[in-house]
């Protein structure tokens, strides 16, 4: 990949992505949360409606509008994980969720 900050912006929103596609991959217990509940259902309308933007930069060749989708995705995931962190009830569990997602950002070596 071009760069570590592109590397990162990439594997962020591919797991914003994976939240549209397979619901139930991460987290399934604290997404049933209503804290949670709050934040995923808007931020996942919000991944789903970037979709069709990112296939039409793709096939247009668009590298600008593909970034500035992929910015957005990221951010959706951003907050997402937020979510995800904050309503954990343990340090146990916050340390849990913060190492699973670690892994899928590619950081499994730190």
């Amino acid at each position: 990949m071009r760069n570590a900050a592109f590397k990162a912006r990439v594997y962020r929103a591919s797991l914003a992505l994976s939240e549209v596609v397979d619901s139930s991959f991460l987290f399934p217990n604290l997404q049933e949360r209503p804290d949670v509940q709050a934040v995923l259902g808007p931020r996942r309308d919000s991944i789903r409606a970037l979709i069709p933007e990112l296939l039409a930069a793709q096939q247009s060749k668009d590298t600008g509008r593909w970034d500035r989708a992929m910015d957005k995705a990221a951010s959706h995931w951003d907050a997402i994980y937020k979510a995800y962190v904050e309503t954990t009830r343990t340090n146990a569990g916050r340390d849990r969720v913060e190492q699973v997602v670690r892994m899928l950002l590619g950081k499994h070596e730190e």
